[in-house]
Formats: C-alpha cells, structure tokens, sequence
C-alpha cells in the first residue's frame, strides 16, 4: 500500500497563475514578464522561470538586444522572494546581471508535463493532464498535477458523487514513476481511487 502525505492547499498556485505575472526587482522596477515555469520531474519541484526582458533592460541584465521581439533569460526560483500579483525577486535590478543565465539551460518546462495521456502501473489510460500546482512558499515544490479522468474509468472507481462532481481531480506527483510520452503512474487503479478520495479538492 502506497502511503501519501498531503500538503495544505492553500498557498498552491495552479501553472497559468503564474506564466504571465510581471516580475518586479526588490527596487520595484519592472523587469520583464514570466512565460514559463522549468521543472524537475525527478524531484517534483519548479526549478527556474523563463522570462520576457523588458525593452530598454538588455545593457542591465547584459543581454544583446534581439531584431525582432523581447530578449529572455532564465531566473532560479532561489532568488524568487514571493509571487502573487507579481513575482518579486530577492535582489535589487542592477544585480539582474548576475542572476540570470541562458533560458536554454532549463531541461524542462512544466507546459510539457500538460495535456499527457496518464496511464497506472498495470497500462490501463487514466485520463490528460491539465495543471500543475506550484507551492512557491514551500521550496517550489509540485505536490500535484490536476488530471481530467476518463470517463469511463471516472464511473469504475466509484468516487464520491457528491464530492466528485467534475472529472478533474489532484493526483500527487509521488505516485508518478515515469515522464515520457506519456507519464506513467507507480501504483494500479484501485490504490489510485482510495488516494484521490483523500486528496483535496
């Protein structure tokens, strides 16, 4: 039997919660806007922000200024102080230079974790993806990932009706064994339904 531990949802941030959001230096200087989340699915955490410089900062953050559109650069969430309307980094703008590095050094983003067909350990197709939920406040760690359930599964595992009125539930990411082509669950379909059971909604 799978044991799992579920963190407190409040202060989870879904991923489109924070793809957008401006990022502000802790001089309060807009520094560009956030447009991807890079993530460790090993670990389960968020690692790094891709960002969208704001023009007229390329000499600042040492960037060459691009023909066409905004430079970018990637940001370790180590240096990410809070995120809620906006992203405040820890340091103020004239240190963005030594912050940032190359956004191709991120091995992965959370974007390529969505819309996964997810299958349990005996093969047999779960449901897709949706989100992924971030706790900044927590290390960025990913406790869950949101799956829409098929249909017909869904039916199976006899869920709670008047708790689980939509399809979508929060699967935790310590019952992901693989990420491929699919993302490939460690435990079969009836631990599955007692785990959801008692995860938040």
């Amino acid at each position: 039997m799978i044991h799992v531990f579920f963190p407190e949802v409040m202060g989870l941030l879904r991923l489109d919660e924070i793809v957008g959001l401006e990022m502000l230096s802790s001089d309060a200087k807009i520094i560009g806007n956030v447009e991807a989340v890079g993530v460790d699915t090993e670990e389960w955490t968020a690692r790094a922000l891709r960002v969208a410089l704001r023009k007229g900062l390329e000499e600042v953050a040492g960037l060459k200024k691009p023909l066409f559109g905004q430079a970018r650069f990637g940001i370790d969430t180590k240096n990410v102080k809070s995120v809620r309307d906006v992203v405040t980094l820890k340091e103020p703008q004239d240190k963005l230079k030594g912050m940032i590095f190359e956004p191709s050094h991120i091995p992965r983003y959370a974007g390529e974790v969505v819309y996964k067909r997810v299958v349990c350990c005996k093969g047999r197709e779960i449901g897709v993806t949706g989100t992924v939920y971030i706790d900044p406040d927590g290390g960025w760690k990913i406790p869950f990932i949101e799956v829409e359930m098929d249909k017909e599964v869904f039916n199976e595992m006899n869920l709670k009706k008047s708790i689980f009125k939509r399809r979508e539930v929060k699967v935790p990411t310590s019952l992901i064994g693989t990420v491929g082509d699919l993302i490939m669950l460690n435990t079969g379909e009836d631990e599955l339904a007692r785990i959801i059971e008692k995860t938040p909604r």
